[in-house]
Formats: structure tokens, sequence, C-alpha cells
């Protein structure tokens, strides 16, 4: 499932906040029972390999020479903000109309911001990955250290099904001009809906781009509606019973969505607000 939406008069920080904070997200999403992260270093240090986007490939260089010797750099710095162990636990009024029990997800949240070197106080773009496979989840179990401990400690909270995060991706990308950048061309959003992952260079420097082209506009540039675009890519593995249709778990997946997404604006909208 791919949510394309733009949140007008937000900073890409701030609805990374609202998302990613277990008590700002506990605030607005009615979907999360539950939500918690088994440290609270910023770092986990883990023999996880973290996946990362191919910003390097696709921005710009800039030559950068000490005495003889040069190299080149390139003009988006990339930085590793949040790497955690989190867990959290789903319940919706469908699920509770078909009798189904609250699903728990435990996964690896990493959490990059690329700012421009040449505009270090412009708005990075953000990229939020969760990695929660049946092979990942089955090995944290396995591993007997903390986070297997952590892990039984918040299964015996309550009755739960499991769940698995196959692969979910949040992206925020600066905007400065909604309409210019991306209503003014059909195509651009039709791009943006079928592109490939965060992995991909194409996506990359497609997402590359506007977000460059946000950070170019001077701040004494009159300018069209601001916010942050929001492209989610999820594909979760919920454990669904067989007697609801497909069709039917799509619409309802969506629904559940859009109205969590609904209440996140509003939730923004009143803290702009106080």
């Amino acid at each position: 499932m791919r949510m394309i939406c733009f949140l007008p008069s937000v900073s890409t920080p701030k609805v990374a906040e609202y998302i990613a904070d277990i008590n700002l997200r506990k605030s607005w999403d009615e979907n999360y029972g539950s939500f918690e992260k088994e440290k609270d270093d910023p770092i986990v240090q883990s023999t996880i390999i973290p996946y990362a986007r191919p910003i390097e490939a696709v921005a710009g260089h800039f030559g950068v020479c000490e005495g003889d010797a040069c190299k080149l750099e390139p003009n988006v710095q990339q930085r590793l903000v949040d790497s955690n162990f989190y867990a959290h636990r789903v319940r919706t009024g469908f699920a509770d109309y078909f009798g189904i029990a609250d699903r728990l997800f435990f996964y690896k949240r990493n959490t990059y911001l690329y700012v421009p070197r040449s505009r270090p106080d412009a708005a990075p773009m953000v990229d939020i990955l969760y990695d929660g496979n049946t092979r990942l989840v089955r090995a944290m179990e396995a591993s007997g250290d903390a986070t297997s401990r952590w892990i039984e400690r918040v299964r015996d909270e309550g009755h739960f099904e499991p769940a698995f995060m196959n692969y979910q991706h949040v992206v925020l990308v600066p905007i400065a001009d909604a309409e210019r950048q991306l209503f003014a061309n059909s195509d651009t959003l039709k791009a943006l809906a079928t592109s490939g992952s965060m992995f991909d260079e194409m996506s990359s420097k497609r997402l590359y781009r506007i977000a460059k082209s946000t950070a170019a506009a001077s701040e004494g540039e009159a300018v069209g509606v601001k916010g942050t675009l929001l492209i989610m890519t999820s594909a979760n593995e919920v454990g669904v019973p067989r007697f609801i249709p497909l069709w039917s778990q799509k619409r309802i997946s969506a629904r559940v969505t859009l109205k969590a997404y609904e209440h996140l604006l509003l939730a923004m909208d009143r803290s702009n607000n106080e």
C-alpha cells in the first residue's frame, strides 16, 4: 500500500516528531494501543546492518581540496538520528467488530535526515524506515540478550497476535510551493505514486530534486503554500482471517490509514494554534 498526502504549513521535523515520538504518537493515533522502545539511547548498536538511501549517488558534488589533494563531496549531508528497537500494538474498531485480537509489532526503526551542506538551516528531507520481518523478529527472540528479554516482557503484558513489518517506509520532503512543485504537473504525483523504494536511485533522484528546489527558494521570495510531502509505503503481514475477502481488507486498511493521518493533521494544527 502506498499513500501520498501533502500536509500544509508544517515542517518535516515536526511531522517526523509527531509520527516517531512515542508520547506524541499516542496522543493522536487512536490505533496505537501501546507504543514503546527498548532503550532510551538514540542510537543502539546492533549486528543488523542499517539500510540507507543512495543519496550520495544522486546528489550533486563539490570539490574539497587540502593542498594538492582534492576530493568530491556530496552537497547533502546524511545523518542517522535514531536507530532503536520498537514495539507497538494496533487495535481498530474494524478489528473489534470482527472479533480480531490486537496485533503486536516488533521492529528496528532507523530515521535519517538529509541536510543541504550549503543551507544547513533548511528543512531536511527525512526517511523513517521500519524493519520487522519474520526473520528479523525471530532472530531478536532467539538472541538471549536484553532485546529478547524486552520482547518477552512486552508480550506478557496482554493477549496479542503477532504481526510483522515486512517493509514500511515514510519519507518526508520539504515543500516551498505546493502548486508549482507538486500539483502543476499531474505526471509528478503519478511518478511519486509509482516510483520504487527508498533504495532505488531513480526514486531518490526525483525526491532529491524536489528537496533541492525547496532549499534553493530564498527566504524573501514570494512562494505558494509551504508544507511537507508525505509518502508512506507499507507491506505488513497482519494475519487477517481468511473469512474477510482481500478487497475488504484493502478498503479497511486504506480507510484506517487515511483516518489516522487526518488525526495527525488535526493534532499538528492544534499545536500551531496553541
